[in-house]
């Protein structure tokens, strides 16, 4: 099944550009539960600490892929201050349910990190009253119907789904199993940093990172560098103490590569 990427995709420098590719196991992430609030919403703990129970029973599970262009959101998650991309993909899911929906996701990317491919899960009880979007058919809704109508109404342009233009819900689904978990079931995350030798421009700055003028970049060095990370390294430095999973993790095939402008690099597709 296709992975989740977190990418940037730019073209680098007028002539040339450097792309760095780590492909990094999931299983790497030190990713900790963190007990924090968003502005406006009710206080509860960051579903991190609570996501864990299996839906069981009348709760189906389902799942949705995400794109978004994070230069004007705090991250992904929920912060004590400003604007997330959980915030806005849970606001919406909220208002079509009727009731507060927490999402899990792959992972978290940090303010201005731009995602294609990000994964998510929430559940749903089909022995809840039926919000408007699915009292319209007229009888109780399955697990099926749900997935069907969440799809049509967040999937399209941002008028339709009223979503902000910078996120978009690439597809809604049922869920494999209702024990499916989108962070502890993926196999693994793909990261590209762009880096342009130049100054470059105002239409490309918010996915490259312009090294300034004259600057030019020695890639089979980096290259060389970046093979001493490929395999198995204990990541114990990177994480808490308080921090239960084995940190010893496996990172697959970093790759430095220069990129001829106007060329859309093969490592900038989802696989």
């Amino acid at each position: 099944s296709p992975l989740p990427v977190l990418s940037f995709f730019p073209l680098l420098g007028r002539k040339r550009a450097i792309l760095l590719r780590l492909s990094q196991s999931l299983r790497a992430l030190p990713i900790r539960p963190r007990h924090t609030m968003s502005p406006g919403r009710p206080s509860r703990p960051n579903h991190r600490e609570t996501d864990h129970t299996p839906a069981e029973g009348s709760v189906v599970r389902l799942t949705a892929e995400l794109a978004y262009d994070g230069s004007e959101f705090e991250g992904f998650q929920t912060q004590p201050s400003g604007r997330t991309v959980q915030d806005v993909v849970e606001g919406r899911l909220s208002s079509l349910l009727g009731r507060q929906v927490c999402i899990a996701a792959a992972g978290r990317t940090d303010a201005g990190v731009h995602a294609l491919g990000q994964v998510v899960h929430f559940d749903y009880d089909l022995d809840a009253e039926p919000p408007h979007v699915l009292s319209r058919l007229g009888r109780a809704p399955t697990a099926e119907d749900v997935a069907r109508v969440l799809n049509r109404a967040l999937t399209g342009l941002s008028q339709n789904t009223w979503l902000p233009p910078s996120v978009r819900v690439m597809g809604v689904r049922l869920a494999p199993s209702g024990d499916f978990h989108a962070r502890t079931s993926c196999t693994g995350k793909r990261y590209v940093y762009t880096l342009q030798e130049g100054v470059g421009d105002p239409f490309t700055c918010r996915y490259r990172w312009a090294l300034g003028r004259d600057v030019r970049l020695d890639v089979e060095a980096m290259q060389r560098a970046a093979d001493l990370l490929t395999g198995e390294h204990d990541f114990s430095a990177f994480a808490k103490r308080t921090d239960t999973r084995p940190p010893r993790k496996h990172m697959r095939l970093p790759k430095v590569e220069r990129v001829v402008a106007g060329a859309e690099p093969s490592s900038a597709k989802c696989t």
